[in-house]
């Protein structure tokens, strides 16, 4: 893991303000994503899409914990519950693959199971 990505977990974490992490989670409505620019700007991933979403879904689930990977943490759900999300994961690109991994990131927060945001990049 670079020191660059590593400064940019490390400063994503400190977030704990709700209204900043209401603003991020605008990252993934279309038209609305302005509201996380201040931030964005801040952690210095404004132009980088992967990074961009990995703040989205912090914004969503801040249960972080070194669990190992984001499949580790998928591995603690019902596979029933997301076999059809990662069915369609398989056949995207990156950028579908994010929104697609919009839901599995809330149902890992509705069943309080962490992600290993030190594990998260996706490229």
């Amino acid at each position: 893991m670079s020191y660059q990505y590593e400064q940019f977990i490390s400063d994503l974490l400190k977030i704990k303000d709700r209204a900043t992490l209401a603003k991020l989670r605008h990252v993934f409505i279309r038209g609305q994503e302005s509201h996380a620019f201040p931030t964005l700007g801040r952690l210095g991933v404004l132009n980088d899409e992967v990074l961009t979403a990995i703040t989205g879904f912090y914004a969503i689930h801040q249960n972080h914990k070194k669990v190992g990977n984001f499949g580790r943490s998928l591995a603690s759900l019902d596979a029933s519950s997301v076999e059809v999300h990662l069915q369609r994961l398989l056949n995207l690109n990156q950028t579908k693959a994010i929104r697609y991994m919009i839901p599995l990131v809330q149902h890992l927060d509705q069943k309080k199971i962490a992600i290993d945001y030190t594990n998260y990049c996706l490229t």
